[in-house]
C-alpha cells in the first residue's frame, strides 16, 4: 500500500492508528472526524498529507509528522482541537490554508524549509481564540504569508520578521536543542551560555526541572535566563 486514500477512514471510531512505512500519501479526509483518534505518527516514507486529513480529530492530543513530509494540505489538521503542540519538519515547504485552524496551539515550530503560509493556517480568525501562544522559526528568510502563523509571542533568528508583534531574537536559533523536554538557545556558545525558551506539552509529564546549568553532545551551558513564556500554557 503507497496511499491512504480520500475518506478511507471518515468518522471511523478509530482510537490508534499504524501508518505502514509504505505510505507515500494521505489522501484528503483520510481520517476527518476520527473524534476517538488520540495519537498519530506519520512516518518518513509520507511527502504529503492530504486536504481535510485529520481535520475534526477532536481527541487527538500528539501528531509527528515524519521528516520528508513537503506539504501540509488545506486544513488538514483543522478543528483538532485537543492538540497543544506541533513541530513542522525542516522538510515542508507549504502549509496550506486553515491547515490547523481552530486547534488553540500552545507551541509550534516552524521548520527551516517552509516558504509559504496560507491563509489562517493557525486560526488567526476572530471566530476562533487559537492563535498559538508560542512560535519558534527556524527559518532565516519569512515565508510567504508568514503572519498567518503570528503567536503570541515568537521567536526568531533575525530581524527580517517586521510583521511580527512580540518578537524576540536569537541568532543561534538553529541551534536549539532539547534537554529532560526543555528547549534551550544558545547565546554565547564561546562562553557556553543559553537561554530555555519552551517546554513539552505531554499531560503525562508533570514535572520540569531547570537547573544553572544543562549538558548536552558532552558540553555543559550555563543557563543565563528563562523565557517569560518558556512554561507558559504548561498544566501544572
Amino acid at each position: 500500500m503507497t496511499s491512504i486514500g480520500s475518506s478511507a477512514f471518515f468518522c471511523s471510531g478509530l482510537t490508534s492508528v499504524t501508518i505502514p512505512n509504505s505510505v507515500t500519501n494521505i489522501g484528503s479526509s483520510a481520517f476527518e472526524h476520527c473524534s476517538c483518534l488520540t495519537s498519530v505518527t506519520i512516518p518518513n516514507s509520507v511527502t504529503a498529507i492530504g486536504e481535510e486529513a485529520f481535520k475534526g480529530c477532536s481527541g487527538l492530543t500528539s501528531i509527528t509528522i515524519g521528516n520528508n513530509v513537503t506539504s501540509i494540505g488545506n486544513r488538514a489538521f483543522e478543528e483538532c482541537s485537543s492538540l497543544t503542540s506541533v513541530t513542522i519538519p525542516n522538510s515542508v515547504t507549504s502549509i496550506g490554508s486553515s491547515a490547523f485552524l481552530g486547534t488553540k496551539l500552545i507551541s509550534v515550530i516552524i521548520g527551516s524549509g517552509v516558504l509559504s503560509i496560507g491563509n489562517q493556517a493557525f486560526g488567526y480568525d476572530n471566530n476562533y481564540d487559537s492563535k498559538p501562544v508560542k512560535v519558534i522559526w527556524l527559518t532565516n528568510t519569512p515565508p510567504t504569508n508568514y503572519s498567518y502563523a503570528a503567536g503570541k509571542v515568537n521567536y526568531v533568528a533575525n530581524d527580517l520578521y517586521t510583521l511580527l508583534s512580540n518578537k524576540k531574537v536569537y541568532p543561534f536559533l538553529s541551534s536549539m536543542f532539547t534537554v529532560d523536554g526543555v528547549k534551550y538557545v544558545p547565546i554565547s556558545p564561546s562562553e557556553r551560555t543559553c537561554e530555555a525558551i519552551d517546554c513539552m506539552y505531554d499531560e503525562a509529564v508533570e514535572t520540569i526541572n531547570i537547573g544553572n546549568t544543562v549538558s548536552y553532545m558532552g558540553v555543559t551551558f550555563s543557563v543565563n535566563d528563562l523565557s517569560p513564556h518558556v512554561c507558559e500554557g504548561k498544566h501544572q
